[in-house]
């Protein structure tokens, strides 16, 4: 399964994506092994020069030996989120920088 999710306020803009696998391995009824694979990242705009990306993933394996269960997770989590001091793209280049540059990738006419 696999989302994504858009979403808008006068505020706060965010983008959000999932995905999610899931595998099962059965060895003749005695023996199962279960996978779960889940993948979440966030793009959030606070406004005001401010956002931050937020991801986790977690993988689920579970065992199953005729009368006995169990199963692990592993997870991971991380945030990375920008100072509301950065400078913006106006702040470090001017309009002749910025000309120089879109110049550098233009074809030649001839």
């Amino acid at each position: 399964m696999a989302g994504v999710y858009f979403g808008m306020t006068a505020q706060v803009t965010q983008l959000t994506g999932y995905l999610r696998m899931g595998g099962h391995l059965s060895v003749l009824g005695l023996i199962c092994v279960t996978l779960e694979f889940y993948l979440a990242f966030t793009w959030r705009d606070k406004g005001g020069g401010r956002s931050e990306i937020w991801g986790q993933a977690s993988l689920t394996v579970g065992v199953e030996v005729a009368f006995f269960s169990t199963s692990v997770t592993l997870s991971v989590e991380r945030r990375f989120a920008g100072a509301s001091g950065d400078p913006t793209l106006e702040q470090v280049m001017d309009e002749d920088d910025w000309e120089a540059y879109c110049l550098a990738y233009a074809q030649d006419p001839s």
